[in-house]
Protein backbone atom coordinates (compact mmCIF):
# COMPACT_ATOMS: atom_id res chain seq x y z
CA UNK A 1 0.00 0.00 0.00
CA UNK A 2 1.36 3.32 -1.07
CA UNK A 3 2.49 5.18 2.22
CA UNK A 4 2.78 8.86 0.75
CA UNK A 5 6.20 11.21 2.25
CA UNK A 6 5.81 13.22 4.61
CA UNK A 7 7.93 16.00 5.23
CA UNK A 8 8.45 18.96 7.52
CA UNK A 9 9.48 21.50 6.34
CA UNK A 10 11.49 22.80 9.06
CA UNK A 11 15.16 23.70 8.40
CA UNK A 12 15.93 22.83 12.11
CA UNK A 13 13.55 19.48 12.36
CA UNK A 14 15.49 17.24 13.85
CA UNK A 15 13.08 14.51 13.59
CA UNK A 16 13.40 14.51 9.81
CA UNK A 17 14.91 11.61 9.62
CA UNK A 18 11.48 9.87 10.97
CA UNK A 19 9.55 11.24 8.44
CA UNK A 20 12.23 10.81 5.33
CA UNK A 21 11.88 6.70 6.55
CA UNK A 22 8.83 6.27 8.31
CA UNK A 23 9.23 2.31 8.59
CA UNK A 24 12.90 1.35 9.44
CA UNK A 25 12.24 -1.96 9.89
CA UNK A 26 12.69 -2.14 6.44
CA UNK A 27 16.23 -1.05 6.63
CA UNK A 28 16.47 -4.68 6.95
CA UNK A 29 14.08 -6.39 4.76
CA UNK A 30 13.80 -4.54 1.90
CA UNK A 31 14.72 -6.16 -1.40
CA UNK A 32 16.77 -4.99 -4.11
CA UNK A 33 17.80 -6.20 -7.31
CA UNK A 34 20.45 -5.72 -9.64
CA UNK A 35 20.74 -4.92 -13.57
CA UNK A 36 21.28 -9.23 -14.15
CA UNK A 37 18.49 -10.11 -11.46
CA UNK A 38 15.37 -8.19 -13.76
CA UNK A 39 14.25 -9.51 -16.61
CA UNK A 40 14.85 -7.25 -19.33
CA UNK A 41 12.15 -8.16 -21.57
CA UNK A 42 9.66 -7.21 -19.01
CA UNK A 43 11.15 -4.46 -17.36
CA UNK A 44 10.22 -0.87 -18.55
CA UNK A 45 13.21 1.34 -19.66
CA UNK A 46 13.27 5.15 -18.75
CA UNK A 47 16.17 7.18 -20.44
CA UNK A 48 17.45 10.14 -18.63
CA UNK A 49 18.75 13.45 -20.57
CA UNK A 50 22.81 12.82 -20.30
CA UNK A 51 22.04 9.53 -22.03
CA UNK A 52 19.77 11.08 -25.24
CA UNK A 53 22.63 13.32 -25.65
CA UNK A 54 25.99 11.51 -25.38
CA UNK A 55 25.47 9.81 -29.32
CA UNK A 56 26.49 13.67 -30.14
CA UNK A 57 29.97 12.50 -29.69
CA UNK A 58 29.92 9.28 -31.11
CA UNK A 59 30.39 7.72 -34.69
CA UNK A 60 27.35 6.81 -36.82
CA UNK A 61 27.84 3.18 -36.45
CA UNK A 62 27.32 3.29 -32.59
CA UNK A 63 24.69 5.45 -32.92
CA UNK A 64 22.86 3.24 -35.86
CA UNK A 65 23.43 -0.07 -33.05
CA UNK A 66 22.00 2.30 -29.87
CA UNK A 67 18.95 2.86 -32.08
CA UNK A 68 18.75 -0.78 -33.11
CA UNK A 69 18.27 -1.51 -29.55
CA UNK A 70 16.16 0.80 -28.68
CA UNK A 71 14.01 0.18 -31.52
CA UNK A 72 13.57 -3.37 -30.52
CA UNK A 73 12.65 -2.55 -26.72
CA UNK A 74 10.04 0.52 -28.19
CA UNK A 75 8.56 -2.05 -30.53
CA UNK A 76 6.89 -4.14 -27.55
CA UNK A 77 5.97 -0.78 -25.79
CA UNK A 78 8.28 -0.65 -23.24
CA UNK A 79 10.85 2.59 -23.72
CA UNK A 80 9.60 5.63 -22.62
CA UNK A 81 11.31 9.56 -21.15
CA UNK A 82 9.51 11.24 -18.98
CA UNK A 83 8.50 15.11 -20.24
CA UNK A 84 11.37 16.94 -18.51
CA UNK A 85 14.01 14.43 -20.47
CA UNK A 86 12.22 15.65 -23.44
CA UNK A 87 12.64 19.44 -22.53
CA UNK A 88 15.85 19.29 -20.88
CA UNK A 89 17.29 17.61 -24.72
CA UNK A 90 15.51 20.25 -26.50
CA UNK A 91 17.37 22.88 -23.91
CA UNK A 92 20.90 21.11 -24.16
CA UNK A 93 21.27 19.82 -27.93
CA UNK A 94 21.97 23.81 -29.26
CA UNK A 95 24.75 23.39 -26.81
CA UNK A 96 26.22 19.94 -28.07
CA UNK A 97 25.98 21.05 -32.09
CA UNK A 98 27.29 24.65 -30.82
CA UNK A 99 30.49 22.28 -29.20
CA UNK A 100 31.04 20.54 -32.69
CA UNK A 101 30.49 23.96 -34.70
CA UNK A 102 33.16 25.84 -32.74
CA UNK A 103 35.89 22.83 -32.45
CA UNK A 104 35.26 22.45 -36.12
CA UNK A 105 36.55 26.34 -36.67
CA UNK A 106 39.06 26.80 -34.00
CA UNK A 107 40.63 23.57 -36.12
CA UNK A 108 40.19 25.43 -39.22
CA UNK A 109 42.28 28.63 -37.13
CA UNK A 110 44.91 26.17 -35.58
CA UNK A 111 46.19 25.16 -39.34
CA UNK A 112 48.28 28.02 -40.88
CA UNK A 113 49.45 28.56 -44.57
CA UNK A 114 53.31 28.11 -44.56
CA UNK A 115 55.79 30.86 -44.13
CA UNK A 116 57.20 31.38 -47.49
CA UNK A 117 60.75 30.88 -47.86
CA UNK A 118 62.12 34.36 -49.75
CA UNK A 119 66.02 34.34 -49.81
CA UNK A 120 66.80 34.55 -52.81
CA UNK A 121 70.68 33.85 -52.93
CA UNK A 122 69.74 29.73 -52.40
CA UNK A 123 67.98 30.21 -55.85
CA UNK A 124 70.95 28.99 -57.52
CA UNK A 125 70.37 26.09 -55.31
CA UNK A 126 69.03 22.81 -58.02
CA UNK A 127 66.76 21.68 -54.91
CA UNK A 128 65.28 25.02 -54.69
CA UNK A 129 62.89 24.51 -56.96
CA UNK A 130 61.56 21.44 -55.69
CA UNK A 131 61.11 23.33 -52.34
CA UNK A 132 59.22 25.94 -53.63
CA UNK A 133 56.86 23.53 -55.40
CA UNK A 134 56.06 21.74 -52.44
CA UNK A 135 55.58 24.87 -50.43
CA UNK A 136 53.08 25.56 -52.99
CA UNK A 137 51.24 22.04 -52.59
CA UNK A 138 50.88 21.90 -49.33
CA UNK A 139 49.70 25.32 -49.09
CA UNK A 140 47.06 24.08 -52.01
CA UNK A 141 46.12 21.04 -49.44
CA UNK A 142 45.61 23.40 -46.34
CA UNK A 143 43.49 25.42 -48.42
CA UNK A 144 40.83 22.49 -49.61
CA UNK A 145 41.36 21.45 -45.65
CA UNK A 146 40.30 24.91 -44.68
CA UNK A 147 37.34 24.99 -47.65
CA UNK A 148 36.21 21.50 -46.28
CA UNK A 149 35.70 22.62 -42.77
CA UNK A 150 33.87 25.81 -43.86
CA UNK A 151 31.55 23.21 -46.22
CA UNK A 152 30.93 20.72 -43.13
CA UNK A 153 30.49 23.42 -40.76
CA UNK A 154 28.00 25.24 -43.13
CA UNK A 155 25.83 21.75 -43.24
CA UNK A 156 26.06 21.45 -39.44
CA UNK A 157 24.31 24.87 -39.33
CA UNK A 158 21.77 23.59 -41.78
CA UNK A 159 20.43 20.99 -39.80
CA UNK A 160 18.11 22.97 -38.04
CA UNK A 161 15.86 20.51 -35.99
CA UNK A 162 16.92 17.74 -38.08
CA UNK A 163 20.36 16.63 -36.97
CA UNK A 164 21.50 12.86 -37.31
CA UNK A 165 20.96 11.96 -33.48
CA UNK A 166 16.90 14.15 -33.17
CA UNK A 167 16.03 12.03 -36.70
CA UNK A 168 17.02 8.71 -34.68
CA UNK A 169 14.69 10.20 -31.64
CA UNK A 170 11.80 11.18 -34.13
CA UNK A 171 11.52 7.25 -35.25
CA UNK A 172 11.53 6.35 -31.65
CA UNK A 173 9.30 8.57 -29.24
CA UNK A 174 5.93 10.44 -29.57
CA UNK A 175 2.89 11.16 -27.55
CA UNK A 176 2.74 7.65 -27.26
CA UNK A 177 5.91 7.09 -24.91
CA UNK A 178 6.94 10.87 -23.67
CA UNK A 179 5.21 10.97 -20.73
CA UNK A 180 4.06 13.91 -18.66
CA UNK A 181 4.14 14.36 -14.93
CA UNK A 182 0.59 14.09 -13.89
CA UNK A 183 -0.42 17.16 -11.42
CA UNK A 184 -3.56 16.26 -10.96
CA UNK A 185 -1.75 13.73 -9.07
CA UNK A 186 0.47 16.20 -7.49
CA UNK A 187 0.08 20.13 -7.58
CA UNK A 188 2.72 21.77 -8.36
CA UNK A 189 2.38 24.02 -5.88
CA UNK A 190 2.95 20.91 -3.89
CA UNK A 191 6.16 19.55 -6.02
CA UNK A 192 7.63 22.79 -4.96
CA UNK A 193 7.29 22.60 -1.27
CA UNK A 194 8.65 19.45 -1.83
CA UNK A 195 11.24 20.44 -3.72
CA UNK A 196 12.06 23.19 -1.19
CA UNK A 197 12.37 20.32 2.26
CA UNK A 198 14.11 17.99 0.04
CA UNK A 199 16.71 20.71 -1.03
CA UNK A 200 17.01 21.76 2.65
CA UNK A 201 17.67 18.48 4.18
CA UNK A 202 19.49 17.20 1.16
CA UNK A 203 17.00 14.83 0.25
CA UNK A 204 17.93 12.78 -3.16
CA UNK A 205 17.44 13.37 -5.72
CA UNK A 206 18.07 17.08 -7.23
CA UNK A 207 19.75 18.66 -4.25
CA UNK A 208 22.97 18.69 -5.47
CA UNK A 209 20.88 20.93 -8.18
CA UNK A 210 19.82 23.03 -5.82
CA UNK A 211 21.83 26.19 -6.61
CA UNK A 212 20.07 26.51 -10.12
CA UNK A 213 17.97 29.04 -10.73
CA UNK A 214 15.00 26.80 -11.03
CA UNK A 215 16.47 25.20 -7.48
CA UNK A 216 16.68 21.59 -9.44
CA UNK A 217 13.67 20.95 -10.02
CA UNK A 218 14.46 19.03 -13.34
CA UNK A 219 15.57 15.80 -11.74
CA UNK A 220 12.54 15.75 -8.95
CA UNK A 221 9.95 16.01 -11.79
CA UNK A 222 12.13 12.63 -13.74
CA UNK A 223 12.32 11.08 -10.75
CA UNK A 224 8.03 11.26 -9.94
CA UNK A 225 7.66 10.79 -13.34
CA UNK A 226 9.48 7.36 -13.30
CA UNK A 227 7.22 6.31 -10.46
CA UNK A 228 4.36 7.38 -12.12
CA UNK A 229 5.25 4.89 -15.04
CA UNK A 230 5.61 2.46 -12.59
CA UNK A 231 2.64 2.76 -10.63
CA UNK A 232 0.62 2.94 -14.79
CA UNK A 233 2.12 -0.36 -15.91
CA UNK A 234 2.47 -2.34 -13.10
CA UNK A 235 6.09 -3.08 -14.29
CA UNK A 236 9.74 -2.62 -12.73
CA UNK A 237 12.22 -0.07 -13.98
CA UNK A 238 15.17 0.59 -15.68
CA UNK A 239 16.59 4.14 -15.07
CA UNK A 240 19.66 4.69 -17.64
CA UNK A 241 21.58 7.74 -16.48
CA UNK A 242 24.94 8.93 -16.54
CA UNK A 243 24.24 11.08 -13.49
CA UNK A 244 27.32 10.80 -11.08
CA UNK A 245 26.23 12.87 -8.45
CA UNK A 246 25.74 11.89 -4.57
CA UNK A 247 22.03 13.18 -4.82
CA UNK A 248 21.76 9.56 -6.83
CA UNK A 249 24.32 7.58 -5.65
CA UNK A 250 26.33 6.23 -2.46
CA UNK A 251 29.74 7.01 -3.38
CA UNK A 252 33.05 6.12 -2.23
CA UNK A 253 36.67 7.42 -3.26
CA UNK A 254 34.69 9.17 -6.17
CA UNK A 255 33.34 5.55 -7.21
CA UNK A 256 29.67 5.38 -7.45
CA UNK A 257 28.84 2.21 -4.96
CA UNK A 258 24.91 1.53 -5.66
CA UNK A 259 22.23 4.08 -5.73
CA UNK A 260 21.15 5.51 -2.09
CA UNK A 261 19.12 3.76 -0.13
CA UNK A 262 16.36 6.51 -0.01
CA UNK A 263 15.86 6.42 -3.22
CA UNK A 264 14.84 3.09 -3.84
CA UNK A 265 12.96 2.66 -0.23
CA UNK A 266 10.45 5.54 -1.66
CA UNK A 267 10.31 4.37 -5.04
CA UNK A 268 9.22 0.79 -3.12
CA UNK A 269 6.88 2.70 -0.89
CA UNK A 270 5.03 4.33 -3.89
CA UNK A 271 4.58 1.54 -6.23
CA UNK A 272 4.00 -1.11 -3.88
CA UNK A 273 7.22 -2.88 -3.79
CA UNK A 274 8.54 -2.86 -7.79
CA UNK A 275 11.92 -2.45 -8.63
CA UNK A 276 13.88 0.35 -10.01
CA UNK A 277 17.40 -0.29 -11.14
CA UNK A 278 20.40 2.70 -12.50
CA UNK A 279 22.55 1.72 -14.44
CA UNK A 280 25.08 3.21 -17.32
CA UNK A 281 24.02 2.70 -20.79
CA UNK A 282 27.02 0.66 -21.47
CA UNK A 283 26.29 -1.98 -18.62
CA UNK A 284 22.74 -2.21 -20.61
CA UNK A 285 23.60 -2.33 -24.03
CA UNK A 286 25.77 -5.54 -22.98
CA UNK A 287 22.62 -7.38 -21.59
CA UNK A 288 21.78 -7.51 -25.73
CA UNK A 289 25.20 -8.78 -26.96
CA UNK A 290 26.55 -5.21 -28.60
CA UNK A 291 29.78 -5.96 -30.20
CA UNK A 292 32.43 -4.82 -27.73
CA UNK A 293 33.82 -2.02 -29.67
CA UNK A 294 30.65 -0.25 -29.79
CA UNK A 295 30.72 -0.80 -26.18
CA UNK A 296 34.32 0.85 -25.84
CA UNK A 297 32.97 3.47 -28.15
CA UNK A 298 30.53 4.86 -25.64
CA UNK A 299 32.67 3.98 -22.90
CA UNK A 300 35.22 6.32 -23.69
CA UNK A 301 32.60 8.68 -23.69
CA UNK A 302 31.09 8.10 -20.29
CA UNK A 303 34.48 7.62 -18.49
CA UNK A 304 35.23 11.47 -20.18
CA UNK A 305 32.08 12.61 -18.33
CA UNK A 306 32.84 10.91 -15.41
CA UNK A 307 36.57 12.03 -15.37
CA UNK A 308 35.32 15.47 -15.96
CA UNK A 309 33.17 15.56 -13.01
CA UNK A 310 35.46 14.29 -10.34
CA UNK A 311 38.45 17.05 -11.89
CA UNK A 312 35.57 19.65 -11.16
CA UNK A 313 34.62 18.36 -7.92
CA UNK A 314 38.45 18.23 -6.94
CA UNK A 315 38.98 21.91 -8.16
CA UNK A 316 36.08 22.83 -6.17
CA UNK A 317 36.73 21.21 -3.08
CA UNK A 318 40.49 22.54 -3.32
CA UNK A 319 39.27 26.09 -3.78
CA UNK A 320 36.93 26.03 -0.68
CA UNK A 321 39.07 24.29 1.13
CA UNK A 322 42.10 26.59 0.68
CA UNK A 323 39.60 29.69 1.20
CA UNK A 324 38.16 28.90 3.69
CA UNK A 325 41.33 29.15 6.02
CA UNK A 326 40.96 32.42 5.92
CA UNK A 327 37.05 32.73 5.40
CA UNK A 328 36.24 30.44 8.74
CA UNK A 329 34.83 33.75 10.79
CA UNK A 330 33.05 34.44 7.79
CA UNK A 331 30.83 31.45 7.15
CA UNK A 332 30.23 31.16 11.34
CA UNK A 333 28.70 34.77 10.88
CA UNK A 334 26.45 33.73 8.14
CA UNK A 335 25.33 30.47 9.46
CA UNK A 336 24.57 32.17 12.42
CA UNK A 337 22.02 34.82 10.55
CA UNK A 338 20.59 32.09 8.26
CA UNK A 339 19.92 30.03 11.13
CA UNK A 340 18.11 32.43 12.99
CA UNK A 341 16.27 33.60 9.53
CA UNK A 342 15.09 29.45 9.27
CA UNK A 343 13.67 29.96 13.24
CA UNK A 344 11.47 33.08 12.32
CA UNK A 345 10.78 32.64 8.78
CA UNK A 346 9.33 30.35 6.37
CA UNK A 347 8.21 29.58 2.95
CA UNK A 348 4.37 31.39 2.28
CA UNK A 349 3.90 27.42 1.02
CA UNK A 350 3.91 26.27 4.72
CA UNK A 351 0.51 27.63 6.10
CA UNK A 352 -0.26 30.73 3.75
CA UNK A 353 -4.04 30.44 1.93
CA UNK A 354 -3.79 30.36 -1.55
CA UNK A 355 -6.54 31.06 -4.16
CA UNK A 356 -5.57 31.13 -7.98
CA UNK A 357 -8.79 33.54 -8.26
CA UNK A 358 -7.33 35.95 -6.20
CA UNK A 359 -4.11 36.15 -7.70
CA UNK A 360 -2.13 33.52 -5.01
CA UNK A 361 -1.27 33.63 -1.80
CA UNK A 362 -3.72 35.69 0.69
CA UNK A 363 -1.41 37.30 3.47
CA UNK A 364 -4.41 38.31 5.99
CA UNK A 365 -1.92 38.00 8.88
CA UNK A 366 1.56 39.44 7.48
CA UNK A 367 3.98 39.49 4.65
CA UNK A 368 5.87 38.94 2.45
CA UNK A 369 9.31 39.79 3.91
CA UNK A 370 12.47 40.46 1.85
CA UNK A 371 15.05 38.00 3.36
CA UNK A 372 17.62 40.93 2.82
CA UNK A 373 15.39 43.51 4.71
CA UNK A 374 14.66 40.99 7.67
CA UNK A 375 18.47 40.51 7.95
CA UNK A 376 19.33 43.72 7.18
CA UNK A 377 16.99 45.81 10.48
CA UNK A 378 18.86 42.87 12.24
CA UNK A 379 22.02 42.75 11.52
CA UNK A 380 23.29 46.15 10.19
CA UNK A 381 24.85 47.45 13.18
CA UNK A 382 26.73 43.93 13.60
CA UNK A 383 27.88 43.16 10.48
CA UNK A 384 28.87 44.37 7.12
CA UNK A 385 26.17 44.70 4.23
CA UNK A 386 28.56 42.02 1.85
CA UNK A 387 27.88 39.27 4.83
CA UNK A 388 24.20 40.10 5.02
CA UNK A 389 23.97 39.82 1.12
CA UNK A 390 26.00 36.42 1.44
CA UNK A 391 23.29 35.01 3.61
CA UNK A 392 20.20 36.07 1.49
CA UNK A 393 21.73 34.69 -1.99
CA UNK A 394 21.80 31.51 0.44
CA UNK A 395 18.66 31.77 1.61
CA UNK A 396 17.34 33.54 -1.80
CA UNK A 397 18.19 29.63 -3.47
CA UNK A 398 14.94 28.26 -1.71
CA UNK A 399 12.74 31.33 -2.58
CA UNK A 400 12.33 35.09 -2.27
CA UNK A 401 9.01 35.74 -0.28
CA UNK A 402 9.09 34.51 3.56
CA UNK A 403 6.40 34.86 6.16
CA UNK A 404 6.66 34.77 10.25
CA UNK A 405 6.74 31.33 11.41
CA UNK A 406 4.12 32.50 13.98
CA UNK A 407 1.89 34.24 11.66
CA UNK A 408 0.60 31.40 9.71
Amino acid sequence: MREGLKLSNDKNDIFIQNNILPNPSRAFSIETKNLNDLNKDEAIVVLDTNVLLIPFNLNNKTLEEIKNVYKKINNDDRLFIPGQVAREYIKNKPTKIGNIYKNLNDKKSEVKNTKKIDYPVIEVLESYDELKKIEEELDESIKKFKDKIAEIADEIKGWGFNDPVTEVYKSLFSNENIIEFNFEQESKKDIVKDLKTRNKHKIPPGYKDSGKSDLGIGDLLIWKTIIQISNEFDKNIIFITHDQKTDWWHNSNNKNLYPRYELIEEFQRETDGKQVVLTKLTDFLNLYDVDQQIIENIEQEENKEENSLKSFIEIAKNSVGSHNKHLSDEYKIIEKMKNWFWDNYKDPADGVPYSSQEGGYQYFNGGPYSSYEVLFDRYHDLYDDELIKKAVSEIEHYGVDWVKVDDY
